[in-house]
Parts: structure tokens; C-alpha cells; sequence
């Protein structure tokens, strides 16, 4: 839907931070946070509530991801460990070992990349 008509606002730098801050916390722009507390007001009660809980509900899964993401990470290296005890005591190819070892580091380095909100 356009949307044709604007509306200032003046507010004082606190109130300003605190418009940013919590719009942020939703993981939404200023405009549509502001947008969502206009409406919200005005009689289409419960928009607002409704981000707020799929932001929360964002953020718990992102705690459970990282919490997996840190056991994979943790895997990885008890991996690598084993893998490094294997090739002293001679019980694994040169060649295997090599490669499971590269495998094992693919491994913590895209999980890296998924905790950094890199693309993978």
C-alpha cells in the first residue's frame, strides 16, 4: 500500500534515542515503529503488541540457535581434538586426516559466519 501523506513530529533528543532504541529492539525502522504506535492508538489495537511479540519470539530463537551453533562449535573442536590424537598415534591416513581436519575448521568457520549475519 503507497503511502502519500507525512507527519513531523519534534522531539526532544531523549525521546528521539528512545524512538531509535526501541524500534531497534523490534528490529523495525523508526517509521514503522512510530507508524504501529500511531495505529495502535487510533483503534487498530494490538499491531503493536503483535511486533512486540514476534521481536520476542525472534529473539528467543536466536538463543536457541546460538546456543546450537556454540555446541556445533564445541563438536568441532572435540573433533579435531580426537583427530589430532589419531594422527600421533599413527591410526589414521595422512590423507584422512587432512581432510576430516578441513572439514572440521568448514564447519566452525560457517558457523562463524552464520553468528556474524554473514551470507554463507
Amino acid at each position: 500500500m503507497a503511502r502519500d501523506y507525512r507527519i513531523t513530529v519534534r522531539l526532544t533528543s531523549e525521546e528521539y534515542e528512545e524512538v531509535l532504541r526501541r524500534a531497534e529492539q523490534l528490529g523495525i525502522t523508526k517509521s514503522e515503529f512510530l507508524r504501529l504506535l500511531v495505529l495502535d492508538s487510533i483503534g487498530e489495537q494490538g499491531k503493536l503488541k503483535e511486533e512486540i511479540n514476534r521481536a520476542l519470539k525472534k529473539s528467543e530463537e536466536w538463543k536457541n540457535i546460538a546456543g546450537n551453533l556454540g555446541r556445533i562449535t564445541n563438536y568441532s573442536n572435540q573433533i579435531a581434538h580426537s583427530l589430532n590424537r589419531l594422527a600421533k598415534r599413527k591410526k589414521i591416513s595422512k590423507r584422512d586426516y587432512a581432510e576430516l581436519l578441513d572439514i572440521a575448521e568448514e564447519l566452525k568457520t560457517l558457523v562463524r559466519k552464520v553468528i556474524n549475519g554473514s551470507s554463507i
